[in-house]
Parts: structure tokens; sequence; C-alpha cells
């Protein structure tokens, strides 16, 4: 269900409904992600080269959480 925007002269999209969006450059929130998750490999294997062993389960998590993270914490901008 949407609702009437009078200034776009369309209806608003609501939860739920897809937005396109101007260009096909990534979201800053997505750039974000991307870059958490490299920064998360770089430093599982900077404690690897310090004789630490990390397991593999655990070295995903920490991707998941740096990417997470860093996506949480950017602010989105319009496109």
């Amino acid at each position: 269900m949407t609702e009437y925007d009078p200034e776009l002269d369309e209806p608003a999209p609501t939860y739920g409904d897809l937005v396109d969006q101007d260009t096909a450059a990534p979201t800053r929130k997505l750039s974000a992600g991307v870059l958490g998750a490299s920064c998360a490999t770089l430093v599982v294997a900077g404690i690897g080269m310090a004789g630490v062993e990390i397991p593999p389960g655990v070295e995903g998590a920490l991707a998941t959480l740096f990417a997470f993270g860093a996506g949480y914490l950017v602010r989105d901008r319009v496109n």
C-alpha cells in the first residue's frame, strides 16, 4: 500500500515497496560493508602472521561482524 505524496505528484514508497536508484553506483553503506569485511580479512591475516591460529568459522564471523559494524555506522546518501 502506498500513500500519496503531493510534492512528487505520485504515490510515496512505503515499507516493503522497492525503490529504484538513479545510478548503478553502490550506496555508501554497501561500500562500507565490503571494506569492513576486507579489513577483517587483513586483521585475521596479521594475527596469523603473529603465530596465532584462528579457526575458519571465527574468521567468517569476524568478517561478518566487521561488515555489519561498518554498514551500521556509515550514513547513507542519495546517489
